[in-house]
């Protein structure tokens, strides 16, 4: 657009870096078009137009960099950030700590978080179950049994999502019985109540871990019926 002579604003910038999100599914092999690369060209244009990035252009392609699990790049965005005198806010603060969980980078991830807390940026649910899903994916069930207490004692009351990572976390450490504590938990809330994918994963557990299958049938149903599922 701009070589045909026509100006591109700030929204027009937002709308084509949050179209950087690449879709694996849909995605043909050898086609560079999207992704975090592309995200950070796209601010470099804008300032390079005379057009300076605000807080909601940057959160944007730092949302890029963490679906690929690009720590390196949200790290310089964030950077870059600091540099503009833009504060990170808590969507800023959430996709960094995800671009580190599933880049694997668990210690880095919870280093990070420590800062964000440093600098006054309260955890929400949703920044905590961020770092219990890709603890638990990494398999570090110390560091997520951790980060559940630390929700508890914030007071955070935990999502449908976040009881679902921290079941998963249970599921990757083969700890059925401890994941089964953490699901009659959830159904015994007044609030939350497991879903079908919550379900499905302690079933798939119980039957890996060799459980009977009659056994296996009649704990779905008497949940399944305590929940209302």
């Amino acid at each position: 657009m701009m070589y045909r002579g026509v100006s591109v604003n700030g929204r027009t910038y937002l709308i084509l870096i949050q179209q950087c999100v690449r879709n694996s599914a849909s995605t043909r092999a050898g086609d560079s078009r999207g992704g975090s690369k592309q995200a950070l060209e796209l601010l470099q244009l804008m300032k390079d137009a005379g057009s300076a990035p605000n807080i909601r252009h940057f959160n944007a392609a730092m949302r890029v960099c963490s679906m690929e699990g690009d720590a390196a790049k949200a790290f310089r965005i964030i950077q870059n950030m600091r540099h503009q005198g833009i504060k990170p806010d808590e969507r800023s603060w959430a996709a960094l700590l995800d671009a580190f969980g599933r880049a694997g980078q668990v210690a880095e991830m919870m280093a990070w978080y420590r800062e964000m807390c440093r600098t006054g940026e309260q955890p929400n649910v949703y920044t905590m179950t961020i770092l219990l899903d890709n603890a638990g994916k990494a398999g570090e069930l110390g560091i997520a049994e951790g980060i559940w207490r630390e929700m508890r004692d914030r007071q955070l009351a935990p999502g449908v999502h976040s009881y679902s990572a921290f079941i998963n976390c249970y599921a990757t450490a083969k700890q059925p019985d401890k994941a089964e504590e953490v699901l009659a938990e959830m159904v015994q809330s007044a609030t939350i109540k497991p879903d079908a994918i919550t379900f499905s994963r302690c079933v798939q557990l119980k039957m890996c871990m060799g459980t009977d299958f009659c056994y296996t049938s009649a704990w779905f149903a008497e949940h399944a019926v305590t929940s209302d599922y």
